[in-house]
């Protein structure tokens, strides 16, 4: 009987061993297992807070790069909008967007963008062969230079300092991109396929800087006219430089294409944009302009 007791005890001890045991294996388990989804939370908050830290810097690189503004709180939601020097802007044209809601290739007014209501009126309906809207230019195509296609502005800058900017191909050009002067090309900035000109009282009295435009290529061309200089700039860059002796003075409202002057219309030439403002921009602020203009238009020559 003694042994028999002996044994049991044995057996009881043996169990509770056992039983202990098996209890320090589990809480082991739990306590291992719970900290092993503490480190696995840990981590995916992480990734989380990287991803989100991340995904906020590619939105504020995409931003700088587009000129979107939504990110920062403010400006247009479009992140498409581009980034312009709008101090001083009176006339904004862009033929991607011809009525300020779209591309139109019927349309006979060319919308000002700026704001201001210089909307461009056409001379003549647009066809499709000499005087016609591409999906992104105004065209004029194998003109004879008779004084028939072009586009009159209401903005006319006659005693103000001011800058034109505007993007053309000008491949075999003959004739005039754009002029302010009267029916003799005299008082006012005009640009003929040879060189740009602030006229006086005749066509041997100007202030001029001479330039080849008649090139192929899409080029972004800018002209400043202050009391003392003309400033002639090629995709975003000072070509050159003249004295202004001629004042501030233009005889006409801005007309594109062509001059006044009888039989000097282009004759060949694709208009992407113009615009207009009643300042001088500084070499900085023509930069800013061609930066975007350039994107828009992938200007590589």
């Amino acid at each position: 009987m003694k042994k028999i007791r002996e044994e049991k005890g044995s057996m009881a001890v043996y169990v509770s061993v056992v039983l202990l045991s098996m209890l320090f294996i589990l809480m082991a388990v739990f306590f291992t297992s719970n900290a092993i989804r503490k480190s696995q939370l840990e981590t995916v908050l992480g990734i989380k807070e990287t991803y989100e830290s991340d995904n906020q810097r590619a939105s504020e690189i995409y931003d700088s790069i587009t000129g979107n503004n939504s990110g920062s709180g403010g400006g247009n939601s479009d992140v498409d909008t581009p980034t312009y020097v709008t101090n001083g802007l009176k006339l904004h044209y862009d033929a991607i967007n011809n009525t300020g809601n779209g591309h139109s290739s019927t349309t006979m007014t060319w919308k000002d963008l700026s704001g201001n209501g210089n909307d461009g009126t056409l001379s003549s309906t647009p066809n499709n062969s000499i005087f016609y809207w591409d999906n992104n230019s105004m065209t004029i195509a194998n003109h004879d230079k008779k004084l028939k296609y072009y586009i009159d502005t209401p903005l006319n800058l006659s005693g103000k300092e001011r800058t034109y900017i505007y993007t053309v191909n000008a491949n075999n050009l003959n004739g005039t991109i754009w002029g302010e002067t009267d029916t003799e090309n005299t008082y006012g900035l005009f640009n003929y396929h040879l060189f740009v000109a602030n006229r006086g009282n005749s066509k041997t009295s100007d202030s001029r800087c001479t330039y080849t435009f008649s090139k192929d290529g899409i080029y972004c061309y800018a002209v400043s006219l202050s009391e003392s200089q003309l400033k002639f700039y090629v995709n975003g860059q000072l070509e050159s430089t003249a004295s202004n002796t001629m004042g501030l003075v233009c005889n006409n409202n801005l007309r594109l294409l062509s001059a006044r002057y009888e039989s000097q219309n282009a004759s060949n030439i694709k208009m992407y944009n113009f615009m207009a403002y009643d300042r001088v921009l500084t070499d900085s602020e023509i930069q800013v302009n061609y930066n975007s203009i350039s994107q828009i238009y992938n200007i590589t020559t």
